[in-house]
């Protein structure tokens, strides 16, 4: 549905614009990546209002989203199944992040997250798709500075959290920095081509992918 409705969209602007074909496609993939991200923050808003977990949620989904984007990694195949995982993930770990936790603890997860940041920075980033690959090898070296700079300015601000005793912000941090380099490794994957398959098993999923 959203993939039609941008679809649409594009072509009009095409027609307005004078644009080829190309540029009709380029216009739709990118409506459709706004229009999905859109509606999928707007939905993690709505929920996350309404569970009453609003900070640890928007401190996840920033940070996932941050990372995601500087050093890529994999997607499920089609919008919808984005979608659902996505609310399940970030309501979930919003959830986690509000429980209590001993300071000590939060430190050792916090250095087990950096350093396996680090590790998947110099192996695997940026980790491509079938759609979009980066083999330059200058483009590559570029990206993987981006994201250590981007894991240096995390490991501050959730330094600053734990030093004010604001534990739940800095667990919300952590979370998402693990979760957005499990899925630039090869495990994670292969955890979203078995998750992908099962769901094409039994039925679900919904239209072309963002």
């Amino acid at each position: 549905m959203i993939s039609s409705i941008c679809q649409k969209i594009a072509e009009a602007l095409g027609r307005k614009l004078d644009g080829d074909r190309d540029q009709v496609a380029i216009h739709a993939y990118a409506l459709e990546i706004l229009l999905g991200s859109i509606i999928k923050l707007t939905l993690i808003i709505i929920l996350a209002i309404l569970f009453g977990i609003l900070k640890t949620a928007l401190i996840f989904v920033s940070t996932f989203a941050l990372f995601r984007w500087l050093g890529g990694g994999i997607h499920l195949s089609t919008y919808l199944r984005c979608l659902i995982m996505g609310l399940f993930m970030v309501l979930g770990m919003g959830y986690v992040a509000t429980l209590h936790i001993d300071k000590l603890y939060l430190i050792c997860l916090y250095l087990l997250s950096a350093s396996i940041a680090i590790y998947v920075i110099i192996q695997w980033v940026p980790a491509g798709t079938n759609k979009k690959k980066v083999n330059d090898i200058q483009k590559r070296l570029k990206q993987k500075k981006e994201t250590l700079c981007a894991l240096l300015i995390w490991s501050i601000l959730v330094l600053v959290c734990i030093c004010y005793n604001l534990y739940s912000c800095a667990l919300a941090g952590i979370l998402g920095s693990l979760l957005s380099f499990f899925f630039m490794m090869p495990m994670g994957y292969q955890f979203i081509g078995t998750l992908d398959d099962l769901l094409i098993t039994v039925g679900k999923g919904g239209g072309e992918g963002v």
